[in-house]
């Protein structure tokens, strides 16, 4: 363990033997945890979208993007990248 307490070698979220855990069970205990503290629409997806937003925002390239979500086209990756009326207000600004 490091100094914040998270493992320095394996898996961030092992299962009960070590292995990773599956994708259905960490859908599971997101679920069950907020549901105990009483928050509404939150799910492994919606971090998905947030995290390729925040690269996206950070400056990464879209292709880089795609190649590391693993999106079939470009298409289907935009789907992906929230846009925010400040952005868009700052690229009118530009004209």
């Amino acid at each position: 363990m490091n100094e914040v307490g998270l493992p320095d070698k394996g898996y961030l979220f092992p299962n009960s033997t070590g292995c990773r855990m599956s994708r259905q069970a960490a859908d599971k205990a997101l679920r069950q945890a907020c549901d105990y503290i009483g928050l509404k629409g939150v799910s492994t997806h919606s971090f998905r979208r947030t995290g390729i937003t925040k690269l996206h925002d950070a400056g990464v390239p879209l292709r880089t993007l795609q190649n590391r979500t693993g999106h079939a086209s470009l298409a289907n990756l935009a789907l992906y990248v929230e846009v925010n009326q400040a952005d868009v207000d700052a690229a009118g600004e530009l004209l």
